[in-house]
């Protein structure tokens, strides 16, 4: 033993560290570890469907600066009938012609063993393109809302900076 060292601090320590670990493997439904790791496993090996969004909300959490957002999907796979299931998502790594909104169709695979779990592959369809959400006569505010999509993880950077240019082309 180091003289004026207390072990004992090192081991509370270490117990703290334990149990955030054990936490992050034991409470799978409530972590990101667990949601990335079965995410990546779901698109790999589930069975392919297709699904509609019927209602969508960002999470607080965020993976590289992508905020994750929750989905309620209607869910159609081929032979079943379809149904409602609840997932979360980012929108990293789609080139998006428009904006996550309800109406629009994914690809989706689900797990042959629990249909309620759902991993969204990409999009199929968006309702509207982003050019409708801006408005064309106040630039200003068109950079503003462009600023607040791109900030809320909603568009890619090579979207808004395609956008961002558009805009400044108007001036």
């Amino acid at each position: 033993m180091i003289q004026g060292f207390d072990t004992s601090w090192l081991l509370v320590g270490v117990l703290v560290v334990a149990s955030f670990v054990a936490q992050a493997f034991l409470l799978k439904d409530s972590t990101l570890l667990w949601f990335i790791i079965d995410e990546r496993r779901l698109r790999a090996r589930g069975e392919p469907a297709e699904a509609t969004v019927l209602e969508l909300e960002p999470s607080s959490w965020r993976i590289n600066k992508r905020r994750v957002i929750v989905l309620r999907l209607q869910v159609r796979q081929r032979g079943h009938p379809a149904y409602e299931a609840r997932t979360r998502t980012t929108l990293a790594g789609w080139q998006m012609s428009g904006v996550m909104e309800k109406g629009m169709t994914l690809e989706v695979r689900v797990d042959p063993k629990d249909p309620r779990r759902v991993a969204v592959v990409r999009p199929l369809s968006f309702p509207r393109p982003l050019n409708a959400l801006l408005p064309r006569a106040d630039n200003v505010q068109a950079m503003r809302d462009l600023q607040r999509l791109r900030d809320e993880g909603l568009i890619s950077a090579d979207e808004f900076e395609q956008k961002r240019s558009a805009i400044l082309e108007r001036l």
